[in-house]
């Protein structure tokens, strides 16, 4: 839609909960039922029906099971892309071009902002008060424009319009926005005015990752970029000046940092690691993928490397020694994403499941089906209780997850 606007759902009625939770409703009921009669009958003479007793004998039996489905979000036309919670509300953005605001106590659709005239492909928060210029959404989209949004009232406050290509990622540092696109450059721009502060140039291909490197005790606060030109640029926050450029042999597809150490995943199947003060490169971790195998994804948990492959396994590293731990392998689908939260790895596939591994002892405790088959789970987000799944055909999955 070409005007920036947003429009409520009126939708109404009851959750419609998923078959299994439907089960486990139906079983509750059927066990307070019969608890009651149970004590109508015996005029509860031993004072075995007391709260506390019935909360400490059946508790576990009436809790809600880990991972269980609960509910489908059908609200996209096509493919979600990328989900963030704020206040229990979920906003989800689709290849539909549209942002959608679901409640996550109630699971109905509240609103739909429209404006971009193509993939709503990332957003961020600024969580900074609004006193302080915080307090917004920016949506990054395929048509080269950020929308900046009220994530309370829904208003949209302003759109941002300096790339003309994909906007692929996006940071927030103090009072700036950070932007990389497609077309190679990093815009800034003062997240008070919303105005264009500077851009950072010399990438000469899409940037594809952007990440935060934080101040250690020999040096301050950079931003570190990763692009289809086969390098890794870092950059001064303060002069807007490249500090180091890093070669490697393929397209950087993502980045992170940890032990004081940047970890680079590229198109070549190769994780590097750099020590972020000195730039030195410290190792070329290969875990013997094949050279078309793309690294899709890199996280860290429990001093542990996590990365995700076109092949759909998961390679685990030490980020103290660099050697490889363990492989975690399965027939799932190519890995499109990852997410870490209470001790578990959630890993988004593209056949539609999501494994789940508990990352102190790296066993995969749980696989999660898609409703159908070969639909990919494109992003992932956690938002109070709740797992909630991206998929291709524009629905989202949501399950337990506590």
């Amino acid at each position: 839609m070409g005007s920036s606007q947003s429009r409520t759902d009126t939708t109404e009625g009851k959750i419609a909960w998923s078959k299994s939770m439907n089960d486990v409703i139906e079983g509750r009921y059927e066990f307070v039922i019969a608890l009651y009669l149970i004590r109508k009958q015996s005029r509860n003479r031993y004072g075995l029906f007391q709260p506390d007793f019935i909360k400490i004998t059946f508790g576990p039996y009436l809790e809600t099971p880990k991972h269980i489905h609960l509910t489908t979000l059908s609200i996209h036309d096509n493919t979600v892309r990328c989900m963030i919670g704020y206040n229990d509300k979920l906003f989800s953005g689709s290849v539909d071009e549209t942002i959608k605001v679901c409640d996550t106590k109630t699971f109905k659709h509240i609103k739909t902002l429209d404006g971009h005239t193509g993939w709503v492909y990332c957003m961020i928060l600024d969580q900074k008060p609004k006193s302080e210029g915080g307090g917004k959404l920016y949506s990054g989209s395929d048509d080269g424009s950020i929308h900046v949004w009220d994530p309370d009232t829904y208003k949209h406050i302003a759109s941002l319009t300096e790339h003309n290509d994909w906007v692929r990622c996006m940071l927030v540092i103090d009072n700036k926005l950070y932007s990389a696109s497609s077309d190679s450059r990093v815009a800034i721009w003062n997240t008070e005015t919303n105005k264009l502060e500077g851009t950072l140039l010399g990438h000469t291909a899409a940037i594809f990752c952007m990440i935060t490197i934080p101040s250690t005790l020999k040096s301050d606060k950079k931003i570190c970029t990763g692009s289809a030109d086969n390098t890794i640029r870092l950059w001064s926050i303060y002069t807007n000046s490249v500090l180091q450029i890093l070669n490697v042999t393929s397209e950087v597809k993502c980045l992170i940092v940890t032990n004081n150490q940047l970890f680079s995943g590229s198109n070549d199947s190769k994780i590097r690691v750099w020590d972020i003060d000195s730039y030195e490169e410290l190792a070329i971790l290969d875990a013997g993928h094949k050279s078309s195998n793309f690294i899709n994804s890199l996280v860290a948990a429990n001093d542990c490397i996590y990365s995700g492959t076109d092949d759909g396994t998961i390679n685990v590293w030490d980020v103290f020694t660099l050697e490889e731990i363990i492989t975690l392998k399965g027939r799932s689908g190519w890995v499109d994403c990852m997410k870490v939260a209470d001790n578990h790895l959630y890993v988004g596939h593209g056949n539609g499941s999501v494994k789940v591994y508990n990352t102190n002892t790296n066993q995969c405790v749980a696989t999660l089906r898609s409703q159908s088959e070969n639909n990919p789970v494109r992003c992932l987000g956690i938002v109070g209780n709740n797992l909630y799944t991206g998929n291709g055909d524009g629905t989202i999955q949501v399950r337990w997850c506590k």
